[in-house]
């Protein structure tokens, strides 16, 4: 599979995962990037703080829909722990 983990830039140029330092790709950068399921499965490293926020905030938006109360562990991880996490670290890195 390391061989499909490969990003289409704006400028149309390809780049490999690998090439792009953890930690180091804003919400901006993010948003202008292409790249398919493999690559996005090894790309989470690579975003900032923020668009980790982000991206991790549309996940869970994107998952089924929450009954309350949480009837599962992957029900009460999705919607109540991960909020509460995000929510958290978000408070942590505007305090920075």
């Amino acid at each position: 599979m390391h061989e499909k983990q490969y990003v289409l830039l704006e400028d149309e140029k390809q780049k490999h995962v690998t090439e792009f330092n953890d930690r180091s790709v804003s919400n901006d950068e993010y948003s202008k990037l292409r790249m398919n399921s493999y690559a996005r499965d090894k790309f989470i490293p690579k975003l900032d703080d923020n668009a980790l926020i982000d991206t991790v905030g549309y996940y869970v938006s994107q998952c089924e829909q929450y009954r309350y109360p949480a009837t599962t562990y992957s029900e009460a991880i999705i919607h109540v722990i991960v909020p509460e996490l995000l929510q958290r670290f978000e408070l942590m890195i505007n305090e920075k």
